[in-house]
């Protein structure tokens, strides 16, 4: 995309302001992101790093037990079957150039190959820059877009304007450059999980954002960055917030806290009371509001029960009916979009979570998914159609499953599925 504003054009021109990838940075990147390999093969291990070979005595298990370590270039390495060629990975830099915070990302990719030294290749891909306001500008290289592989990119190529999402959070190179604004804004170092452009984005555009940080209120400062309706949500009951910051109140779980909090408004009660909105046990009060509420729409009238149940059909089946015939499984696990308002409440009442007491199927920007083992419903899961990512994922009584891990695996796995369906639809 050819730069036309003038915060693009003066992105494209500090672009070659910034210094060369240094090679500290790359021996660190390559030591801790990429995994070093030996394989065996004929009584011999062969070093895919250094490209040194050597006999050893034992069973493959007792090395496996106590470890390989090369005897050439004196690297912990990990024994593997198969014969790679390659093994990549990336990773962020985050530095300041004049009035913009940079975050820029490297590739890492080692070429091996048996009996011979691995060959090391590092090259900047993208670039972010924030600018005081906190908009972003992307510049990547060019990459091969007529493939699913996010990886093949044109290593020759410029840079260039770009309105893409890249697919990776990258470690962070731990000597960082930040601006004094962002400092200034609570900042001290830790990203907790998040792409750290859209941190300092949002901390450089929301007051709130800073207030969430540095009251420690990490769960929402998560959520606020992360998705947009939760970003509607607190800035719709911030003074309801603000009362929890006050009294030192610290949120850890803002799905169940969002719920309990919805549900006090369905009930009436006074949010701007602390005896309501800081429950000493948040997931007790939020499913004692939950039975009660199920327990007043049962007490309900079956005819207008009847009525309401088939508006809400109607509604979600016109909002979500292009996901529909989404399902995936792996192994004993199976998942599948809930295609029935009906099934929101036989979920609810199995499972014992909010799903359709809060009506999610109401949430325009989610999509809910059923998560099923040999036929049970064990867990039912989030996915935020907007940053197309989990959301959250609860089980039983809003616990997570013995499978959450797979579940979160398979369903990560699966995201560009949901992704391409969603751009249809849009």
């Amino acid at each position: 995309m050819i730069a036309k504003t003038v915060l693009q054009k003066r992105v494209i021109e500090l672009t070659d302001k910034l210094p060369l990838i240094t090679q500290k940075q790359k021996d660190w990147g390559f030591k801790k992101l990429l995994k070093s390999h030996v394989i065996i093969s004929r009584k011999k291990m062969f070093c895919l790093d250094c490209g040194e070979s050597w006999s050893f005595e034992n069973s493959r298990w007792q090395e496996e037990v106590v470890g390989v370590v090369c005897p050439c270039c004196e690297k912990k390495l990990d024994i593997i079957d198969n014969k790679i060629s390659f093994s990549l990975n990336y990773m962020s830099i985050l530095t300041t150039v004049k009035e913009f915070q940079v975050v820029r990302i490297v590739l890492l990719r080692k070429e091996v190959k048996k009996n011979t030294p691995a060959n090391y290749i590092t090259k900047e891909v993208v670039q972010h820059w924030i600018d005081p306001k906190g908009n972003i500008t992307t510049v990547a290289i060019e990459r091969n877009y007529r493939t699913y592989c996010v990886d093949q990119w044109y290593l020759e190529s410029k840079f260039s304007i770009k309105d893409f999402v890249f697919a990776y959070n990258p470690e962070i190179y731990p000597l960082k450059k930040i601006l004094p604004s962002i400092k200034r804004n609570g900042f001290k170092g830790n990203d907790f999980g998040l792409e750290p452009q859209e941190l300092f984005s949002v901390l450089l555009k929301h007051s709130k954002a800073e207030t969430l940080l540095k009251s420690n209120q990490i769960k929402l400062l998560e959520r606020f960055v992360k998705y947009n309706g939760d970003m509607i949500f607190i800035n719709e009951n911030w003074s309801s917030i603000k009362l929890c910051i006050k009294h030192n109140y610290t949120i850890n779980d803002f799905g169940i806290w969002r719920d309990y909090f919805n549900l006090l408004k369905y009930f009436n009660k006074d949010t701007s009371n602390i005896k309501f909105i800081c429950p000493q046990n948040l997931k007790e009060s939020h499913d004692k509001l939950m039975k009660k509420k199920a327990e007043k729409e049962d007490a309900e009238d079956k005819i207008l029960q009847i009525q309401r149940l088939a508006v809400d059909e109607e509604e979600y089946k016109l909002s979500k009916s292009n996901y529909f015939g989404i399902s995936f499984e792996k192994g004993d696990l199976q998942i599948n979009v809930i295609t029935k308002v009906e099934d929101f409440m036989k979920e609810g009442k199995l499972l014992n979570h909010c799903v359709y007491t809060n009506e999610y199927y109401k949430e325009e920007s989610s999509l809910i998914l059923s998560v099923k083992r040999l036929g049970e419903i064990i867990e039912t899961v989030e996915v935020d159609l907007l940053s197309m990512s989990i959301k959250q994922s609860r089980g039983l009584g809003n616990k997570k499953s013995e499978y959450n891990a797979e579940i979160i695996e398979l369903v990560n796995s699966n995201l560009s599925t949901i992704s391409s369906i969603h751009k249809k639809a849009a």
